[in-house]
């Protein structure tokens, strides 16, 4: 991060877009997305399926005024994550949570393509 000769960060690199950092789980019968996305609002996250491209987007503003701050560091504005579906995906019985600044995505597999194990006896 760019910073001043007094060490304060400058005001343009904390006002760019971020990108929320996120891990992505395959279970037998679902995927789960999850992504910090701390000090915004649930619903301030738009969440959207798109021809096999889960779309995320939102922003983070500060509730302090330019002048009040000796130092910035934590990143405003906007961001925009988009993530491929596999065909499995089942997109139209996605549900999406938010609390304590993580968004919980839970993308279910459509049943036809779920595995079906298939026990094999003597």
């Amino acid at each position: 991060m760019a910073r001043s000769k007094a060490g304060y960060s400058s005001e343009a690199e904390v006002e760019k877009s971020w990108t929320p950092v996120v891990d992505i789980y395959e279970k037998e019968d679902e995927y789960l997305l999850i992504m910090d996305t701390p000090g915004v609002s649930p619903d301030d996250i738009q969440l959207s399926a798109e021809k096999g491209v889960l779309m995320s987007s939102g922003s983070r503003k500060t509730e302090l005024e330019e002048g009040e701050f000796s130092r910035r560091e934590r990143f405003q504005g906007s961001f925009e994550r988009r993530f491929q579906l596999p065909d499995t995906a089942d997109v139209e019985t996605i549900k999406a949570s938010g609390s304590h600044g993580v968004l919980t995505v839970v993308i279910p597999k459509r049943e036809e393509d779920q595995v079906h194990r298939i026990p094999v006896t003597h």
